[in-house]
């Protein structure tokens, strides 16, 4: 066994290719992971104005009476100190949307529903449906939801809608996948695909930069949405109404991410296998229809961690027998690895993703492949993604 510094310049290049990647993952990767846990302990210290503008929130419905019960019970306990109103649109008209509408009206005034006909076809009923909402919508602010998905605080509406009161006109709020409902194999890949979508898009937005959003829990001005003519741009395609319409009323000046516990939302309904599924094929299609800066700073960093791990093996190989090339890359490996699982566990519970310690090495070097395979799928099933293929 040998240790010497009489290296070879190819080493050198090497070993200095890896220091530079380390450098890259220790500042630019790791301040954009750390961001997000930095926001949320903003937002949580936030204090809520005393002047609440009026609000609309629009419930999409489609047949689930239970979870659209649980909701609306949530919704009607909120503490907010201005004007509210909840608007049901009811896809397909559902008897048992409008039994559950009708119990709850005869004393909630501010309580309203739409419907979608059976009939409508070659459109996207979300976008119908949050169409409908807004323009029937009273109040200049509006949110969205799903009526599977479930809020966990009595003030998601205040925490949602201080925004509005300081003059932001969109906010961007989080939505994710209950943990204790995915038991399958591969939920902890998932959970942390869930996440780094989130580690893509948030902080583009708190960097000024915003470009997508998160549809089941999202909020913005109803007048910027009137102004663009809805999803005029976007009526061909199914998806869209969380990353182009963002990307057309957000900027810099007129948005907000709000982060804090109370204002998250947990989505319910299909499979959370299922749900991911269906989700990596939809952005990964609409990705192209919006800006692209902020995942091109992602696959930079990602591949970071490829060309830095491959030129510290590659040194280390070279130089044998001469140990010390690879003692230094050991050294520089579990300096860069043990600060990125570091970083990544208070932005993981901000996002209420599951811990993972000794997996996340392994599973962000292994996610550009896992994002091949999806590119691949959803290529095959492109022309499932506009209206008139159904």
């Amino acid at each position: 066994m040998e240790f010497s510094f009489d290296i070879s310049a190819l080493v050198w290049a090497l070993m200095g290719v890896s220091l530079l990647c380390g450098a890259c993952l220790l500042t630019v990767y790791r301040g954009r992971v750390a961001s997000i846990a930095k926001r949320r302990r903003r937002c949580e210290r936030a204090i809520l104005p005393e002047k609440a503008p009026g609000v609309s929130i629009i419930v999409y419905a489609i047949d689930n009476p239970t979870s659209l019960t649980n909701l609306l019970d949530s919704l009607l306990q909120q503490e907010y100190n201005g004007e509210t109103e909840i608007i049901i649109v009811n896809d397909g008209a559902s008897e048992d949307v409008k039994d559950v509408y009708n119990l709850l009206s005869q004393t909630h005034r501010n309580l309203h529903q739409t419907f979608i006909p059976t009939g409508a076809h070659n459109l996207s009923r979300r976008k119908l449906a949050i169409t409908l909402g807004v323009k029937g919508a009273r109040y200049p602010y509006v949110l969205i939801l799903d009526a599977s998905s479930s809020i966990h605080s009595h003030r998601w509406l205040a925490s949602m809608a201080r925004h509005f009161a300081k003059g932001r006109e969109v906010v961007l709020g989080y939505a994710t996948v209950d943990n204790h409902r995915d038991d399958r194999l591969g939920k902890r890949r998932r959970s942390l695909s869930w996440a780094l979508d989130a580690i893509t898009y948030i902080p583009a937005a708190l960097g000024g930069h915003p470009y997508r959003g998160h549809a089941a829990n999202m909020g913005f001005r109803r007048d910027k949405f009137l102004g663009i003519k809805g999803f005029s741009q976007s009526l061909n395609i199914h998806t869209g109404e969380d990353d182009i319409l963002v990307s057309q009323i957000a900027t810099g000046a007129n948005t907000a991410v709000e982060l804090s516990h109370a204002s998250r939302v947990t989505m319910g309904g299909e499979s959370p296998r299922a749900m991911h599924r269906r989700w990596k094929w939809h952005h990964l299609f609409t990705g192209k229809y919006v800006s692209t800066s902020a995942r091109r700073m992602m696959g930079v960093c990602s591949a970071a961690m490829w060309l830095g791990f491959g030129a510290a093996i590659a040194a280390s190989v070279i130089a044998l027998p001469n140990f010390l090339p690879m003692v230094a890359m050991v050294a520089l490996g579990l300096g860069v690895w043990i600060t990125l699982v570091v970083v990544y566990q208070p932005t993981l519970r901000a996002l209420g993703a599951r811990k993972l310690v000794l997996t996340l090495p392994y599973l962000l070097l292994t996610q550009p492949l896992y994002n091949a395979y999806y590119r691949f799928v959803a290529w095959r099933h492109r022309g499932e993604n506009f209206t008139w293929s159904r």
